[in-house]
This record gives structure tokens, sequence and C-alpha cells, in this order.
């Protein structure tokens, strides 16, 4: 059932809501689990306490790099570049207050440029303005989208948030490489929860037949189409994950002076 809005917090809450005992299970992003908590003044629920972990399923990348029409084949030519004229200062994010928004502050701040973070409503419109040169820069997760728009030379991908280079974008760089300090990879996710306080036999059941499920014939399939790996982990591993990127997420939001809204 698919309940949209407010970046996911309409589709948490309704779990939040949901009678107990498992019934009820929620596809979520780390942006509902992570950022949203950081970034919202009153998201309406507590992940740490509202939330139970059942199984990881996937991962995805952030991709950053230029419009098609930019000259720059590096991130320093591009830094050079936004530090000398106003015209390569601007950087598109799909939406204010995501993991794209805050690396795209980090991204500025590490290189000294005053950049222009332009949020849009989703990835589709920034290509858009991507591939008309409309806009300097972009960081969104490394999905097809942004992926054939840099195959067909109307985006170039310069850097990834992988540890390796990306397979369809093998000239790039990484976060790493370029000395950014970033969430590691284990910070971009999709997940299955539970509402909390599920009794452990429960919660067992749920995580070993969200596993089966795993790597059934239809869902590899159809994650890859929406720019993300297969991957699955288990609760506690999850967990651990998430205890590990919150603080991480939440000093770069404090870095940037975002105030939640």
């Amino acid at each position: 059932e698919n309940r949209p809005g407010a970046g996911g917090q309409i589709a948490a809450r309704l779990l939040k809501e949901a009678p107990a005992g498992g019934s009820t299970l929620m596809m979520a992003i780390d942006h509902q689990i992570v950022m949203i908590p950081q970034t919202v003044r009153s998201p309406g629920y507590a992940p740490q306490q509202d939330f139970q972990p059942i199984l990881q399923m996937a991962t995805y990348e952030i991709c950053a790099g230029v419009s098609g029409k930019s000259p720059a084949r590096t991130f320093a030519e591009w830094a050079k570049l936004a530090k000398q004229g106003t015209e390569h200062r601007s950087i598109g994010v799909p939406a204010t207050g995501s993991n794209a928004h805050f690396l795209a502050e980090a991204i500025a701040r590490h290189f000294g440029v005053p950049l222009d973070v332009v949020p849009y409503k989703g990835g589709s419109p920034l290509v858009t303005d991507l591939s008309g040169g409309h806009v300097g820069a972009f960081v969104l997760p490394c999905g097809d989208l942004i992926v054939k728009a840099h195959e067909a030379g109307r985006a170039r991908i310069l850097v990834t948030s992988a540890d390796v280079a990306h397979p369809r974008a093998p000239q790039a760089s990484t976060f790493a490489r370029e000395g950014l300090q970033v969430p590691s990879s284990e910070g971009y996710f999709m997940a299955v929860y539970a509402g909390s306080g599920l009794p452990p036999k429960v919660a067992e059941a749920l995580e070993r037949a969200s596993a089966a499920g795993a790597p059934g014939a239809e869902v590899p399939g159809r994650i890859p189409a929406t720019g993300m790996v297969p991957r699955t982990l288990p609760a506690d591993a999850l967990r651990s994950g998430v205890a590990r990127s919150t603080p991480a997420w939440g000093d770069l939001i404090r870095k940037s002076g975002f105030q939640p809204e």
C-alpha cells in the first residue's frame, strides 16, 4: 500500500499507529529513519522507540557532478570554475533536508566555494535543468535517472559515495579520495521495519520470511530498477549501522547551519 508524502513521514506515522503484533510493516529508506528525526522539529515518530528493524533489503550510492555543458572533468576543476564565476555555483539537490542537501553543503565547505544549493522536488526536474545547463552541478542518488543522463552526455558524474569506481561511471572519483569526511556507504539503505514491541519469536519469523523473499525472482529484478543494489543485512547489523550513521549525519547537519523546520 503506497502512502507517499512529507518525505515518508506519513507512512512512518501510519506504522507507529498500526495495531501491534507485526501485521503491518513498512519498507523504509534511510531518510525516514536517520534524516527526518534530525531535520524536522516534530516528525510524529521516533524510530528508536517506535520502530523495530526487520531486515535491510538494499543499499544505494550518491553521485555528484556537473551539467554536461560544464567544461569540468574533475571536482577540482569544477571548484576552480565555481570560485571564478557565479554561473558555476548552483548545485541542485532532490529535496531540502535530504542527505544530498547536506553532502552539497559539505562539498562547499571542503572546497571553500560559496555554492548556491538549489532544492528540487525530486530528481527528474533537476536532471532536466542539468541537461539544459540551467543548474551547474548536482548531488543525487546514483539511479538510472542520473546515470543515463551521464551516459548521454547531458550530465557528468565526477564523484560517488562508493568505496570503488561506479561500473557505469568508472572515471568518477569517490568522496573519500577527494578528502571529504562524509558518512560511509552503510548510511544509504532500504529496509523493512515493524512497530516496536514485537515478541522476539514474531520478529525472528518476520526476518526469516523477509530474507527468504529477498532472493526470489521478482524482488532482485525490481530493486536495481530503482538505482539500488540488493544487499540484505539482519536486524542487528542494520540497527548497528543506523546507530553509527545517525550521529555522522547529525554532525553534517549541524555544520551546515540547517534549522529543523
